[in-house]
């Protein structure tokens, strides 16, 4: 059984990453943007949802399988979920080769349980605002090419 701050060493298959969000986090008066992405880990046992912070945001990719090392165990204020997290130091990630196993279905969370689907009419529209994007795509390519460097190549073994 594992608990809140434990750090944990993972082997899953990576399922329905989120695109990576600059958000703003307030800490001791002081504001930081930080980039944040997310995706669910899948293994023959269960799945739980990971969240990658910072250079590791956009280092995961669909359906490929991962050796997580120094996750942080993290339980979620609101819903009481268990999630996983990269840890600030130590966090490694090496793709491996898929399980022989079947995976798990993924189980879904307390706000999937809880999201409503509506459909609306917009009988209007009052103004029009061009927004910029938020992260320079610069900046974004240059952490993508960070996080590939960071990944150990593969060799093709027959």
């Amino acid at each position: 059984m594992t608990s809140p701050q434990q750090l944990i060493n993972l082997k899953a298959t990576v399922k329905g990453v989120s695109g990576s969000k600059v958000i703003k986090v307030q800490k001791g008066g002081k504001t930081s943007n930080l980039t944040k992405s997310s995706a669910t880990l899948v293994d023959p046992t269960g799945s739980t949802t990971a969240v990658f912070w910072e250079e590791w945001a956009d280092c995961v990719q669909q359906d490929k399988t991962y050796i997580f090392t120094n996750l942080r165990v993290k339980r979620d204020n609101y819903s009481g979920e268990i999630y996983v997290n990269t840890a600030k130091e130590g966090f490694k990630i090496e793709e491996t080769d898929n399980f022989a196993e079947d995976l798990a279905e993924i189980e879904p969370t307390i706000t999937d349980m809880t999201t409503k689907e509506t459909t609306i009419s917009i009988i209007g529209v009052k103004n029009i605002h061009r927004i910029m994007p938020v992260v320079p795509v610069v900046e974004t390519l240059s952490r993508v090419e960070n996080c590939l460097n960071a990944i150990p190549a593969t060799s093709d073994k027959e």
